[in-house]
């Protein structure tokens, strides 16, 4: 079940260790987003890990479950009906079968919509004008987007009440946001987070 994650050269020699745990452990698939400005420049850059979050493959496996939970329930569902029409289940076994696979199915789709974009870890390459983002998607699968760090809108640009318990990472170029749980994460270097994002993040 576990997915193996072609890892690049050059992020093997940026944090190695956390980083493939993070990949093997999680099961999480790479995937690149590409925004419009992105620059796949990695063979000629060294990236420094900034920020981490530990938990990060536990956001993985929760939106890869409603998966699963979406293939049992075709599963059984006409199975216990038919089971049930043929008196070998008590009556009323389908409908609680359906009605449990149905409401845990749209339970996970909800919180998959909810936890998609959560940053897992923040790298900073050397030049220090562009940042690389690996972050979980829909279906749990390991993405990547790489955006200039003159885009990012630091955190003193929101009301405090916006990034209490999360910071919304946005960038002035897209309109995608990503979540960074810096509360609960582990902030690699507390002068170059802060300098990018906001001294009150830190």
């Amino acid at each position: 079940m576990i997915l193996r994650l072609f890892c690049p050269k050059s992020l093997q020699t940026v944090n190695n260790g956390s980083f493939m745990r993070f990949i093997s452990s999680s099961g999480i698939q790479g995937k690149r987003s590409a925004p419009e400005n992105q620059i796949d420049n990695d063979r000629n850059t060294d990236w420094k890990t900034i920020y981490k979050m530990p938990v990060i493959r536990l956001f993985s496996v929760a939106n890869r479950i409603k998966i699963y939970q979406g293939a049992l329930t075709a599963l059984f569902s006409p199975l216990s009906y038919a089971l049930e029409a043929s008196s070998q289940l008590p009556e009323g076994t389908f409908f609680v079968t359906i009605t449990l696979g149905v409401t845990g199915f749209l339970s996970l789709t909800l919180f998959s919509a909810l936890a998609k974009n959560v940053v897992g870890f923040i790298y900073l390459n050397t030049a220090e004008d562009r940042l690389k983002l690996a972050y979980v998607g829909f279906l749990g699968e390991r993405r990547e987007a790489e955006y200039p760090v003159k885009d990012v809108i630091g955190a003193d640009e929101l009301p405090p009440s916006k990034y209490k318990y999360y910071y919304p990472l946005a960038f002035r170029n897209t309109k995608t946001k990503f979540m960074v749980f810096h509360k609960g994460g582990s902030i690699e270097n507390s002068e170059k987070f802060s300098s990018i994002f906001g001294e009150d993040l830190v």
